[in-house]
């Protein structure tokens, strides 16, 4: 990946030989350490983007002199020449760090670290070769953001649809609706890839207006050609179930004018939205909730137990369904805590007359484990991956959606 890798496997035989370390011109920065995990050794460009002079960094610890974080939530980033030392091997940085300088300018970084070794073969230190993508990632940050404003006009959009299932019954019972972008020269893109940029450019607003008269639309496509009536669910944002009297003006009236404009049964829409986008402004919530409700859409909380899960707002709030998270199935039949918090949410849902769906069911003891319990519905890549609507259809027509192994 770097230019420099190769010479400085070569040229650093030993911790006392960094000195010979000599990049080309321009090239990418070298920072190395000891074994005690002090700087033993700097290039310029290193110089540059740490703000230290060799002078000022030799033998103070990385840390103090390579200041990393996560770019995301601006933790301390894993210190990678430790690891190459103690695992003996290379290793990398974790994705969309950020190099602090010390005068505090940032760089968004990509690095390739490995240990070096002496004459005989002993781990003697590591080295960390990086540069600055800042600019690169904010060209392709730009070329992506100006591709989603043209997506929408040009029907670059689609949704595919995750089946869930009812547990007594093995019929399916709805389908959720998650969209994908059909990016030119790129090929499918999942929304975690893209969904975070339309929020943050709002975006996401016509976007999920898009979504909602799209998913009106199969509902009565799917009534219509005889296939039946069938409940999709939607996620909603925090944009789109935003506190602004706007905003969420705007979410009634589109899902208003959807509804009537396919003529379809409005109990067949539902929406989803997490602990943390109800609770960010409870008041205002519960109003929009209830105008939703009085227009006969369903209600569920997304990631149930992740957030801020209380009875006050479960008896606030007029929601019709409870969604366990994954991240409570994915161990429910290995961790104690979470079978344990996993039945606590079906019995608590269940005293208050709420349906329960369990999602990311992967296994058949994931699934046999919930239908001991008595949830209502379960959702995940064992019954069915998402698909196009084409694909539902021929579920729907077969009148179930578990797999032969699962019953």
């Amino acid at each position: 990946m770097y230019q420099n890798r190769s010479q400085v496997r070569e040229d650093a035989a030993d911790a006392r030989e960094f000195a010979q370390i000599a990049p080309e011109p321009g090239g990418d920065a070298i920072i190395g350490t000891n074994l005690a995990g002090q700087v033993a050794y700097l290039n310029r460009a290193a110089e540059s983007m740490t703000g230290w002079s060799r002078e000022a960094a030799l033998d103070r610890p990385l840390d103090e002199v390579c200041c990393i974080v996560d770019g995301t939530d601006r933790t301390a980033a894993l210190n990678p020449l430790a690891s190459a030392i103690r695992d003996d091997k290379a290793t990398t940085l974790t994705e969309n760090c950020v190099l602090i300088r010390r005068d505090g300018f940032e760089s968004i970084i990509e690095d390739s670290v490995e240990p070096i070794h002496d004459g005989k073969g002993h781990v003697a230190g590591a080295v960390m070769v990086f540069r600055d993508v800042s600019n690169a990632r904010a060209v392709e940050r730009l070329d992506t953001e100006s591709a989603l404003r043209k997506a929408l006009t040009q029907d670059e959009f689609l949704l595919h649809y995750q089946p869930k299932v009812r547990l007594d019954t093995g019929e399916l019972s709805g389908v959720e609706a998650l969209i994908r972008w059909n990016r030119p020269g790129y090929g499918l893109i999942p929304p975690l890839d893209f969904v975070p940029m339309l929020e943050e450019t709002g975006l996401i607003v016509p976007v999920g207006a898009w979504v909602i008269h799209s998913v009106c639309r199969q509902i009565a496509e799917w009534q219509r050609t005889g296939v039946g009536a069938v409940r999709i669910a939607i996620n909603l944002s925090s944009r789109q179930f935003s506190s602004a009297d706007r905003q969420s003006l705007e979410l009634e009236t589109e899902t208003t004018r959807a509804v009537h404009a396919h003529g379809i049964d409005p109990t067949l829409l539902e929406f989803e939205l997490t602990e943390s986008v109800l609770m960010s402004h409870a008041e205002k919530s519960v109003a929009i909730l209830h105008r939703l409700k009085r227009l006969g859409i369903r209600i569920s909380t997304d990631d149930f137990g992740t957030g801020f899960s209380s009875l006050a707002y479960l008896k606030r709030f007029p929601i019709d369904t409870i969604k366990i998270d994954r991240l409570f199935i994915r161990d429910v039949t290995r961790d104690a805590s979470d079978a344990a918090i996993t039945v606590a949410i079906i019995a608590m849902a269940h005293s208050l007359k709420l349906n329960v769906i369990a999602e990311g069911v992967e296994t058949r003891e994931q699934l046999e484990f919930l239908r001991a319990r008595d949830c209502d519905e379960v959702q995940g890549y064992y019954l069915s991956r998402p698909l196009p609507a084409t694909e539902v259809s021929q579920l729907l027509c077969r009148g179930s959606a578990l797999p032969a192994r699962a019953y």
